[in-house]
């Protein structure tokens, strides 16, 4: 959100259109965050769930996956092992390059600035929703089975309506690219 706010400055400041700036970025941001998600892998982090998958991946003892499911009970603290789990990062990493790919794509269809940006805001909260049945490392919030990322990838798609709704009732503006 801070680097939304910093990025609305800055075309302010330089007097850029901030909606065809953000179909411009788009496809950018889901780059970001293929390469964000080669970091969890690294890390440990966003471990997916029991996986019996050929491509299933294992944790070393000591790593993020390990500790917590320790913590939770479900790997006794003298395993040497931790059991395979499915590599939600790298499924997440893959959902970042079809998303650029998808929304780089549709730049050039598109019939008015800001539509990129709405299909970005509409795609990808609803393949993280559906990435979190998958996942292991987080569990139910406020009384339900959907985890946190479910909550909030909720709230993006009820908001990338809402600004689809605001987008349509706008007049159609296209910036065009300049010619090569």
């Amino acid at each position: 959100f801070g680097a939304a706010v910093a990025f609305s400055i800055f075309l302010r400041q330089n007097s850029l259109p901030l909606l065809a700036m953000a179909d411009l970025t788009a496809p950018s941001l889901a780059i970001g965050l293929a390469f964000g998600r080669i970091g969890c892998l690294m890390n440990g982090c966003c471990y997916g769930d029991r996986c019996e998958l050929p491509w299933a991946v294992r944790f070393p003892v000591g790593r993020v996956p390990d500790t917590a499911l320790v913590s939770r009970g479900f790997v006794l603290p003298d395993e040497t092992f931790v059991f395979a789990l499915h590599p939600s990062q790298v499924y997440m990493s893959l959902n970042g390059v079809i998303l650029a790919v998808l929304t780089h794509a549709y730049f050039r269809y598109r019939h008015r600035d800001g539509s990129v940006l709405a299909l970005g805001w509409l795609a990808y909260p609803v393949a993280r929703f559906l990435m979190e049945y998958v996942r292991g490392d987080e569990m139910g919030q406020f009384n339900t089975p959907l985890t946190i990322s479910q909550w909030v990838s909720m709230g993006l798609f009820v908001s990338g309506l809402v600004f689809l709704g605001w987008l349509m009732r706008r007049p159609a503006t296209r910036m065009s690219a300049p010619a090569a």
